[in-house]
């Protein structure tokens, strides 16, 4: 939970890509592992999984968009807002991902 604390709200809270691709990203490098060969794999899966997601969520990646609103490009949100805006977007785009990944890693 530590390492991806700063994820969240598009990186930071500045509203960029999604953390939840970036989380993506992560889960296949560790599925994948390293080296020159594993690396060609990994990529592969990694632009597998940005074209999925991009299909299932209006061609978009980045936070603000996804959001449809500048709430998520570090402007301050209540404790409220941020739960609603987390309840009726963020956790769709979490659960498309963990589908994606359970697809393309098995």
């Amino acid at each position: 939970m530590r390492l991806a604390a700063g994820f969240g709200r598009g990186m930071g809270g500045l509203g960029e890509v999604c953390g939840v691709l970036t989380g993506g990203i992560m889960v296949i490098g560790l599925h994948r592992g390293g080296g020159p060969e594993a690396k060609k794999a990994t990529n592969r899966l990694v632009a597998e999984f940005f074209k999925q997601f991009r299909q299932r969520n209006e061609d978009k990646i980045i936070c603000r968009d996804l959001l449809g609103c500048a709430a998520a490009s570090g402007v301050e949100l209540t404790p409220e807002q941020q739960r609603k805006l987390h309840l009726e977007r963020c956790t769709k785009f979490l659960r498309d991902s963990v589908d994606i990944l359970h697809d393309l890693l098995g």
